[in-house]
């Protein structure tokens, strides 16, 4: 049932990205009349670049959230990337690294990044809070952030999701 609203909502997004063309087309059509259709293109394609959201300050950025100190002087040293919310348009991975600072010891988190892979048509995950917590050989996630519904660059619905889980380390 999500993926069909996802899925709509990518439908209705592209759907209103046609008519927004086919609009400037006709707005251009006297200068296509007298000067060509490459100047309409261009002209065109000009004020689509400037309705366009340029507000790339937290969107599809990876984020990087710090626990600890990278000291450089442990005894292993490795990074995971865990699916963390899945369906068929997209997926939300938190990657972590981890460190062990000594042999037999606990693992310790030194940073973590959430980010989206997939069709994200219309919908912006935005990270906002990673909390970890280790527990023995496992480390305990808390990823917080909100998913913004948009209709050409314009937030028309913003709704906070969590998703906790747990990452076994071997």
């Amino acid at each position: 049932m999500v993926f069909m609203i996802y899925f709509l909502w990518s439908l209705l997004n592209f759907a209103v990205f046609i008519m927004v063309i086919c609009l400037c087309f006709r707005m251009f059509k006297p200068v296509q009349e007298r000067y060509g259709t490459v100047l309409a293109v261009i002209m065109a394609l000009a004020l689509l670049s400037f309705t366009c959201s340029h507000d790339n300050s937290m969107a599809n950025t990876k984020d990087k959230w710090q626990f600890h100190a990278d000291t450089g002087k442990w005894y292993r040293r490795d990074a995971v990337s865990y699916p963390i919310h899945t369906n068929p348009m997209f997926t939300i991975h938190i990657d972590l690294s981890y460190a062990f600072p000594a042999k037999g010891s606990n693992p310790l988190p030194i940073e973590a990044t959430a980010y989206v892979t997939g069709i994200e048509s219309g919908i912006e995950w935005k990270p906002r809070q990673i909390v970890l917590n280790t527990d023995g050989h496992a480390i305990n996630y808390e990823v917080s952030g909100s998913m913004e519904w948009r209709l050409p660059g314009v937030a028309i619905y913003t709704k906070a999701e969590t998703y906790k889980g747990v990452i076994i380390i071997p």
